[in-house]
């Protein structure tokens, strides 16, 4: 699936690889982040367009066919009901085909709103990647130890409270 994007083509492969985050190359990351939302959401807005487009032709085709089929029937002198007209109007080898290429269309721009909104969330990510990256819990490359290490401080100091609590309880009691 491609978008015509400025003057170039720009595909959704392309869009995922710009969304991904080298935690390694943070400041690049940050850096391209507007452009990168910039085109994803350029790609949007060109495939909800062409979706718009494909609409009002399959629109056009269908309105066409049944003209059509209506002529022809009268020509005939046959009688027809609106049920039979788009009963046959749906078979019709041009109204498949635009009708394809319509939801070809529409899944595109559903593909690219998805893309955009993951775009966002990357963004989202990104500073909160900056901020642990900041407060420097990020220097040894594991997040997740630095999380461990935070909370086992935090179980020493309470188990620490308790245990002073305990004592005064005695202290009391006595």
């Amino acid at each position: 699936m491609k978008t015509k994007l400025l003057k170039y083509e720009f595909e959704i492969d392309q869009a995922r690889e710009l969304i991904q985050i080298d935690v390694d190359d943070l400041d690049h990351c940050i850096g391209s982040q507007p452009e990168c939302y910039y085109q994803i959401a350029r790609a949007r807005a060109d495939a909800e367009s062409e979706m718009d487009y494909v609409k009002e032709e399959y629109n056009r085709v269908v309105a066409a066919a049944s003209l059509r089929l209506r002529k022809s029937l009268e020509r005939q002198k046959e009688k027809y009901t609106e049920s039979s007209i788009n009963q046959h109007v749906t078979v019709d080898g041009e109204v498949k085909r635009t009708r394809d290429k319509y939801l070809q269309a529409k899944k595109d721009a559903a593909l690219w709103t998805v893309m955009e909104e993951s775009s966002k969330q990357r963004s989202f990510m990104l500073s909160k990647l900056s901020d642990i990256r900041e407060m420097g819990l990020y220097t040894s490359g594991n997040i997740r130890s630095a999380k461990v290490s935070r909370n086992r401080e935090v179980m020493d100091t309470d188990r620490k409270l308790r245990d002073r609590n305990k004592k005064r309880r005695r202290l009391h009691a006595q």
